[in-house]
C-alpha cells in the first residue's frame, strides 16, 4: 500500500508498514506516523488503468474505458469485451478472434473477408483455371468438369446458367445466389425465406433481444434503443411519461401541461418562467411604479404603501429617518440613540428621563443617602461631607446648632443671639464684648465724662458727683490738701492717689497722715491722708 510522507522537501512516496508510513533512503526503513492524504495512484508507472483514462478520486481512482473494454465492478480496471460472444456473431460465415478492445474475422481457405463476412473466392474467374474443362466454383474451392446439366460451354468453359439473372427476380427481398445448374436464393440477414420470397423475420418477437431496452423492428434488422428523456420501458415499448402526475409536481407556482416526451409550465399573472420554476414577478422593479409611494412586492402582485410616521421615502424605500441627526439634539442633557421609525433617549448614571430631557437625580432627597454626614448633590452624582463646627447631621442634612438654647447663660451681662454655625454676644448698655464676654465698659476713663464732678464707675454705668465743700476736682478727683507718700507699702506698689487707679509722681512727699484703706476693684490699698473717710 502507497502512502505519501511530507516533509522539508516536499511530498514523497513511502509504503504502508505495520500502521506508519515509511520511506526508503538508501536501503534504510524510516518509520513515519500515519498522515492521513490522498494518493495519486495516477501518476503511478505503470498506471494501474492498463489501458483507458486513470482518474485520481479521495482516497481511490477510476479508470474510464476505451470503446471495446468496460471498467470491472470496483471501476479499478479496463477489461475487454469479447465481441465474439456477440449474438448474433459479428463475422458472418468466419471465425471470430477477439483483439484487445476489438476483434477480426477469419475466413476459411477459398473465401475472402468483404466487411465482417467472409465470401466465397470465386477461383473460375481465372480463366486459366480449367483448361479444356467448365471450371465450377464451390463455396470454398472449385472444380474442373465436363458441363453438366445447367451448364454451358463458352469458350470452352462449362458456363453456368445464370437464373439469377431472370426478371422478375427469383429471390425477393434476398439475394439470388447462382449455383452451378441451378440457384439458390439468399435471405438478406433479418429475412426468412417462405416459399420463393423473403419476409422480414420480426426479431422484436423475442423478449429478451434487448434486454432493458426498447427493441425497434425494421425491415430486415432490428435496433435495440434506450428510451428518450420523457420516456420510459412500458411492456417493451418506450411510453411517454407524464411528468405532470410526479408528486411534487415539476412546476412551482404554475400549471403542468403534458407534451410527448416532455411538458410545459405555465405561469399565473404576476409570476414567470425561470426554468421549471415560475418566480414572482417583481412589479416594483418598475420606477413608475407607485409614484409618492413605497412599492412593496408580494407573491404574484403588489401595493402602493405610504411611509410610517418616522419613515422617509429613499430611493423608493421606505427608510428609517435617523432623528439623532437632527441639530440640536432631540435628546437634552443624553445621548440618543435611533430607533426603527422613532428614537429614545439614553440618560447617563445619575440622571433620569423626563420627556426627552436628561434631569438631575438628587440622591440626597434618600435621607440614607450619607448616614451622619451631609449629603451634598451635585450634577449628576452627590458627595457625603462631614458637617462642620456648628452644625449637626440629620435626615442628610447638617442643621445649625443653637449654641443658644443649649448654653443657659452663655452670654453674661449681654444677649444670645444664634448664627449659623455658631453665636455672638450683644452686650447691654455700660458693657463692651471682648472676646466672647461682656465686660463693663468704664466711662470714666474718659475724662470728659463728668466735667467739674468726680466720675464714679458702676457695673453697667456711672454717675457723677459734686465735690465737698473744701474740695475741688484735681485730676478728675475731689481732692483737698492731701499729700501721699509710698509710706511702708511694699516696694511692688506705686504710690496711688486715694481711691484712685492713676499715678501722681507729686504724690511722693514724707508726711504725716492719717492711715485709711480704700478698696479698689476688690483689691485693698494702703495710702495715708487728711479727711474723713467719705473723702476717699
Amino acid at each position: 500500500m502507497l502512502c505519501v510522507l511530507l516533509g522539508s522537501q516536499g511530498l514523497g512516496n513511502g509504503v504502508w508498514y505495520s500502521g506508519h508510513c515509511s520511506l526508503r533512503i538508501s536501503h534504510v526503513v524510516l518509520f513515519l506516523s500515519s498522515v492521513s492524504v490522498d494518493v495519486n495512484e495516477c501518476i503511478q508507472a505503470p498506471s494501474p488503468c492498463s489501458v483507458g483514462e486513470c482518474e485520481n478520486t479521495p482516497g481511490r481512482y477510476r479508470c474510464v474505458c476505451p470503446a471495446g473494454f468496460r471498467a470491472n465492478f470496483q471501476q479499478t480496471q479496463c477489461q475487454d469485451i469479447d465481441e465474439c460472444r456477440q449474438v448474433p456473431n459479428p463475422c458472418n460465415n468466419g471465425r471470430c478472434e477477439n483483439s484487445p478492445g476489438s476483434f477480426k474475422c477469419v475466413c476459411r481457405t477459398g473465401y475472402k473477408l468483404e466487411g465482417n463476412t467472409c465470401k466465397d473466392v470465386d477461383e473460375c474467374e481465372d480463366p486459366l483455371k480449367c483448361p479444356g474443362q467448365a471450371c465450377v466454383n464451390s463455396p470454398g474451392s472449385y472444380k474442373c468438369v465436363s458441363c453438366p446439366p445447367g451448364f454451358g460451354l463458352l469458350n470452352e468453359q462449362c458456363r453456368d446458367v445464370d437464373e439469377c439473372r431472370q426478371t422478375p427476380s427469383l429471390c425477393t427481398n434476398g439475394r439470388c445466389e447462382n449455383t452451378p445448374g441451378s440457384y439458390r436464393c439468399v435471405c438478406h440477414t433479418g429475412y426468412k425465406l417462405q416459399g420463393k420470397a423473403c419476409t422480414d423475420v420480426d426479431e422484436c418477437e423475442d423478449p429478451l433481444r434487448c434486454p432493458g431496452q426498447a427493441c425497434v423492428n425494421s425491415q430486415g434488422s432490428y435496433n435495440c434503443v434506450s428510451c428518450k428523456p420523457g420516456f420510459s420501458m412500458i411492456n417493451g415499448q418506450c411510453s411517454d411519461i407524464d411528468e405532470c402526475r410526479q408528486s411534487p409536481g415539476p412546476c412551482t407556482n404554475g400549471h403542468c401541461e403534458n407534451t410527448q416526451g416532455s411538458y410545459s409550465c405555465a405561469c399565473l399573472t404576476g409570476y414567470r418562467l425561470h426554468g421549471d420554476t415560475c418566480t414572482d414577478s417583481d412589479e416594483c422593479a418598475d420606477p413608475s411604479q407607485c409614484p409618492g409611494q413605497e412599492c412593496v412586492n408580494s407573491q404574484g402582485s403588489y401595493k402602493c404603501v405610504s411611509c410610517k410616521p418616522g419613515f422617509g421615502l429613499v430611493d423608493r424605500r421606505c427608510t428609517d429617518v435617523d432623528e439623532c441627526l437632527h441639530s440640536p439634539s432631540r435628546c437634552a442633557n443624553g445621548r440618543c440613540e435611533n430607533t426603527a421609525g422613532s428614537y429614545k433617549c439614553a440618560c447617563r448614571s445619575g440622571f433620569r428621563l423626563q420627556g426627552n430631557t436628561c434631569t438631575d437625580v438628587n440622591e440626597c432627597e434618600n435621607a440614607l443617602q450619607c448616614p451622619g454626614q451631609e449629603c451634598i448633590n451635585s450634577e449628576g452624582s452627590f458627595i457625603c461631607v462631614a458637617c462642620s463646627p456648628g452644625f449637626v447631621a440629620g435626615n442628610g442634612q447638617c442643621t445649625d446648632i443653637d449654641e443658644c438654647r443649649q448654653t443657659s447663660d452663655l452670654c453674661a451681662n449681654g444677649l444670645c443671639e444664634n448664627t449659623l454655625g455658631s453665636y455672638r454676644c450683644v452686650c447691654r448698655t455700660g458693657f463692651k464684648l471682648q472676646g466672647s464676654v461682656c465686660i463693663d465698659v468704664d466711662e470714666c476713663a474718659d475724662p470728659s465724662q463728668c466735667p467739674g464732678q468726680r466720675c464714679v464707675n458702676s457695673e453697667g454705668s456711672y454717675k457723677c458727683i459734686a465735690c465737698k465743700a473744701g474740695h475741688r476736682m484735681q485730676d478728675g478727683l475731689c481732692a483737698g490738701k492731701t499729700s501721699c507718700l509710698l509710706g511702708s507699702i511694699s516696694s511692688q506698689f506705686k504710690a496711688f492717689c486715694p481711691c484712685s487707679r492713676h499715678v501722681f509722681p507729686r504724690c511722693f512727699m514724707a508726711l504725716t497722715l492719717a492711715c485709711h484703706i480704700c478698696f479698689w476693684e476688690g483689691m485693698p490699698w494702703l495710702f495715708y491722708g487728711q479727711g474723713e473717710e467719705g473723702d476717699l
